[in-house]
């Protein structure tokens, strides 16, 4: 089943054009990566699909409906959530109360909400740090919990931005776990991400963008493969060998 496509989709900033007639679809169940150096509008796409900024021109469709100019609480609403970059934890409350907020998406009752908030930070685990204070957190944990806070909404779609961005090794394999255990599932995923290693081992398939347009689609191994792509992004083994000496 197809559950997400975007037709032509366009975004300007005055006179910055930051999409250029973006199309693409997303299979119900996969795991999509979006790649593509700063700027080439990964992060406004997302803001464009879950209904952050509304789109100049295009469609967008979700479970076959024209959902084209649904705010943001309408689009969680229909299932499509997302994480962001820059986390921010309500530093007072503690990460159940972070959790919960998301869960009142769905459920009507408080002790509904908790439950499905718990559950979702199981999946992340952060299950044991339940009572602890937003603030206390580091920024692993941080991440997880922002990714908890999108899937106490229960989303059919979610949108991952950059949510291993300053990890570890460890974390970021840890994270690489989490997102495939929710995947796994049944929510389908895109991921805006610049570690490589991760992403083309997580992608069903990859979209990348520069300059706001799509310049490729497919598999790890096509991207990999693809010389537009190379020289406008993932460059080649030489030239990140001389970068580095």
């Amino acid at each position: 089943m197809m559950l997400l496509r975007a037709d032509n989709i366009t975004k300007r900033f005055g006179g910055v054009q930051a999409l250029d007639h973006v199309s693409f679809e997303i299979a119900e169940g996969e795991t999509v990566g979006l790649i593509g150096p700063n700027g080439a509008g990964k992060t406004t796409l997302f803001n464009c699909i879950n209904g952050t900024l509304p789109i100049d021109s295009g469609r967008l469709y979700f479970c076959g409906n024209d959902v084209t100019g649904r705010k943001s609480y309408q689009m969680t609403a229909l299932g499509i959530c997302r994480s962001y970059q820059v986390v921010k934890p309500f530093r007072r409350m503690t990460v159940l109360q972070n959790a919960t907020v998301g869960a009142f998406c769905r459920e009507k009752s408080r002790k509904a909400a908790e439950n499905t908030a718990l559950e979702a930070l199981r999946t992340v685990g952060l299950y044991e740090k339940r009572d602890e204070q937003g603030a206390v957190l580091n920024l692993g944990e941080s991440k997880r919990l922002e990714i908890a806070k999108a899937l106490s909404t229960r989303p059919k779609l979610l949108l991952l931005d950059e949510v291993m961005a300053g990890l570890l090794p460890a974390e970021v394999k840890a994270m690489s776990a989490i997102i495939k255990g929710i995947n796994r599932a049944g929510v389908t995923v895109i991921l805006i991400e610049h570690n490589m290693e991760a992403v083309m081992t997580l992608s069903d398939r990859i979209i990348v963008l520069n300059f706001g347009k799509k310049l490729a689609e497919g598999t790890a191994a096509d991207i990999a493969a693809d010389k537009a792509v190379i020289d406008a992004y993932l460059g080649t083994e030489e030239e990140e060998n001389h970068a580095y000496n």
